[in-house]
Formats: structure tokens, C-alpha cells, sequence
């Protein structure tokens, strides 16, 4: 299978933002966040409640419980406006150009204009699909993001990726109502 690609800041915003939706860390860690926020404020309701100052405990008590309901909308925004800055200083010079990608049962290769990779097939550990994207997920964390809008024959290498996931082992996630939470 052999086609061009590009992809821009979106795409790579989206694989960023995908990743880390399946990182069992990066969940963990959220989680955490927004448990301890909660803890905090309840403490200190506790301790207004403690020296009699009724008025604030309730304000923190109430303050707590609306922080941890509306918690996940902030943390998604933060997270979002976080990896759009490191990804426009740290990629932007990858953005535009057209990559050509080579993939075979043995080899996938990569060359844009700066670079020419080649990797072993049994470096790629999974292959995933969203509503836009396809992303083939290599061994040392790595992705090649394939935007389904910029390639012509794109069910053609849909089908062409199944195949090789079959013929590899490798799990094909069809993940097409998957979004940033």
C-alpha cells in the first residue's frame, strides 16, 4: 500500500489528546485531581463547621460539591489548551507537509522532506480508527496520523490496515464515537 499524507495541528491535537484518553496513568492522575480539590474544600468546611462559623462551612461544603460536578469540564479545557501550546512550539515545523507512506507485510517506511524511516511491521503494537483519524501506533509510542479528509482512496486503506491487522495480530480499534472527555 502505498499513498501521500499530511496532517495539521488538529490532527495532531486530536492524536495527543486520544493517547492520553488511553493512558491509565494520565486517567489516574486526573482522578486524582479532582478527588483531592474536593477533599480540600470539604476539610475546610470541616473545620468552619468546627470553630462554629456555619455561614462558610456551607459556602465550602456547597463550593466543594460543584467543583467536583463541573471539575471534568475545566480539566478537559486545561488539557486541551495545554497540548495545543506544546504541539505548535514542538511540531510546527512537520505541519503541511506531504509524507509518503509505504507499508507493506514486512516494512512500513515513511519519507517526507526531512526524514526517511523505515520500521519493521512488528514494531506497529495496534492500529485505531476514530471519526477522522487513523492512527498506527508503533512500539516506541509513536503514530503516524492519517487524516481520512486529505486521502483520496481512504476506504481502500481502511480495508488494506485490516488485513494487515489480521495478518500481524494486531488489534484494529474501531473507536468512530470516540471524543475528548
Amino acid at each position: 500500500m502505498k499513498v501521500n499524507f499530511e496532517f495539521d495541528e488538529k490532527d495532531f491535537l486530536e492524536y495527543q489528546l486520544y493517547n492520553c484518553s488511553k493512558s491509565e496513568l494520565f486517567l489516574k492522575t486526573r482522578k486524582k485531581s479532582r478527588e483531592s480539590i474536593g477533599i480540600i474544600l470539604i476539610s475546610v468546611a470541616f473545620l468552619f463547621l468546627y470553630n462554629s462559623y456555619i455561614f462558610w462551612a456551607i459556602f465550602f461544603s456547597i463550593a466543594s460539591v460543584i467543583l467536583y460536578i463541573f471539575y471534568p469540564l475545566f480539566d478537559k479545557k486545561h488539557y486541551k489548551k495545554h497540548y495545543e501550546k506544546y504541539i505548535l512550539e514542538t511540531y510546527i515545523d512537520n505541519f503541511g507537509e506531504i509524507y509518503k507512506l509505504d507499508l507493506d507485510e514486512e516494512f512500513l517506511k515513511v519519507k517526507g522532506k526531512t526524514i526517511e524511516t523505515i520500521y519493521h511491521t512488528s514494531e506497529i503494537v495496534a492500529i485505531s480508527e476514530i471519526s477522522n483519524l487513523i492512527f498506527i501506533i508503533l512500539k516506541n509510542k509513536y503514530a503516524l496520523i492519517l487524516s481520512k479528509d486529505k486521502i483520496a482512496e481512504i476506504e481502500k486503506i481502511k480495508m488494506e490496515l485490516k488485513e494487515l491487522s489480521l495478518i500481524l495480530k494486531i488489534n484494529y480499534n474501531l473507536e468512530l464515537n470516540w471524543e475528548w472527555k
